[in-house]
C-alpha cells in the first residue's frame, strides 16, 4: 500500500518485477536494491499508516464487532452489508458526539 499504491509521502513506485514467480523473493531482492534510508522511510510510512488505521478501528469498535459477528456467522458479507454496518455506526457515532 505504501510503495505500490502511493499511500504515503514516498509516492507510488515499485522495484519488483511483475513477471517474477515469487512475490516473497522479489520483495527480498528489492530490499537489496534500495538504500537503508529509503527502507527506513518505507518502514516508517507503513507504521504510520498502520497506527492510523488502528485508531480508526478503535474509534468504530462497535461496527468492527458487528462485522466480526456477521463474518463468524456467515463467513462472507457483501459490500452492501458492509457499508450498511459502517453507515449505521457513523450515524450513531455522530449522534454521540453531538450530544456530548
Amino acid at each position: 500500500m505504501v510503495t505500490i499504491l502511493g499511500m504515503s509521502e514516498i509516492g507510488p513506485w515499485s522495484l519488483r518485477d511483475s513477471s517474477a514467480q515469487s512475490d516473497v523473493i522479489m520483495r527480498m531482492m528489492a530490499r537489496n536494491y534500495m538504500s537503508e534510508k529509503l527502507a527506513e522511510d518505507i518502514d516508517s510510512a507503513v507504521k504510520k499508516l498502520s497506527d492510523s488505521l488502528y485508531e480508526i478501528a478503535l474509534s468504530h469498535h462497535e461496527a468492527m464487532d458487528k462485522i466480526v459477528e456477521m463474518l463468524l456467522e456467515k463467513e462472507t458479507i457483501g459490500g452492501d452489508e458492509f457499508q450498511a454496518i459502517l453507515s449505521n455506526s457513523l450515524r450513531s457515532h455522530r449522534k454521540t458526539e453531538f450530544l456530548a
